[in-house]
């Protein structure tokens, strides 16, 4: 028998997108599935939705709770799970009809932790283009090399938690953590760390889309500095459990820094922005950036950081002036 593969959906006022969601669900090739959808205190249909779909299709278990957020959610969903695997869906989100089975052997036949695609992103102004790509890779490597790239490049595809199949044994130790606004930056390079191998596919097989409404596509705010948080917690993880890559994390903590700064200087007024400026300052004056530290970047990204470093306010300005990061 095949094995079972729980997919976690937290869901909160989202009536409008959530058949999407589910239908795609249901229509996957991989069918031994439990879908687990988490009303999370929602204050429109969706509960009602929840339940209809729950009395369609028995793969699908329905939960209803008082508000926690999005991390209170997925933790109540892991909870429920009695997979042999997790996936995570946002329930605005949907995914191709074969993400499941694909992840699912790539992940078995190179027996790996955990299986990741890409992500293509849509939103209202734009008709949904479901991907064209047959020119497909995959790329093995262990827990230290993955994190290695995943510390020094930018692809959000590593950072998010939804476009990826986990051995359940994974996730069911490692809970989310609840009142953050970017909960994926908590958690992600810890399910990495415990992995021991990780497959990649460039296939894009999750269609996110980016709400107006949504927290990360709304107006930077103060609360998303605690991305700052997470990489400084990521940096004495690092240190204490993965010494060899210390020097790449703190190089990840730093551009994190400038970007920060950067968000606030455009977006950030008054006592918010004193705050901000003081909470990049604190992160980087906790974990100083020495020489060697920069051997493993780029020549420009050596020359930003060094900027940065010397006169933080001008490489600020100057990278939002020439659009750099934004």
């Amino acid at each position: 028998m095949e094995n079972l593969i729980s997919v976690i959906v937290p869901v909160y006022n989202v009536e409008n997108f959530l058949p999407r969601c589910v239908d795609s669900l249901l229509r996957q090739t991989y069918t031994n599935i439990e879908i687990i959808l988490i009303n999370d205190g929602s204050t429109d249909q969706s509960g009602v939705i929840c339940d209809v779909y729950g009395k369609k299709d028995a793969r699908v278990k329905v939960f209803h709770q008082e508000n926690k957020g999005l991390s209170g959610a997925r933790n109540a969903g892991v909870f429920f799970a009695k997979g042999d695997y997790v996936a995570f869906v946002d329930s605005d989100d949907f995914i191709a009809d074969t993400m499941l089975e694909r992840l699912y052997n790539l992940l078995v036949q190179n027996n790996c932790d955990i299986a990741q695609c890409r992500y293509l992103k849509f939103d209202d102004d734009k008709k949904i283009k479901l991907a064209q790509n047959t020119n497909y890779k995959t790329e093995i490597s262990d827990s230290c090399g993955f994190l290695k790239e995943f510390f020094l490049s930018s692809d959000i595809n590593n950072t998010v938690v939804w476009n990826k199949l986990y051995k359940s044994e994974l996730v069911f130790n490692l809970p989310f953590i609840e009142g953050k606004t970017n909960e994926d930056e908590f958690w992600t390079y810890k399910v990495f760390a415990a992995a021991k191998n990780i497959v990649v596919t460039n296939e894009e097989l999750y269609y996110y889309y980016q709400r107006p409404d949504s927290i990360m596509g709304s107006k930077f705010s103060i609360a998303r500095l605690d991305i700052v948080e997470a990489k400084l917690q990521q940096q004495e993880f690092v240190e204490k459990n993965l010494p060899q890559l210390a020097t790449s994390s703190k190089c990840d903590l730093w551009f994190c820094c400038i970007y920060a700064l950067q968000m606030s200087k455009v977006h950030l007024q008054g006592s918010d922005l004193a705050k901000a400026a003081a909470i990049v300052k604190n992160a980087v004056k906790k974990y100083p950036l020495n020489s060697d530290d920069k051997k493993h970047l780029s020549g420009k990204n050596k020359l930003w950081m060094s900027m940065f470093k010397k006169m933080p306010a001008f490489t600020v300005k100057l990278r939002n002036l020439l659009r750099i990061g934004l």
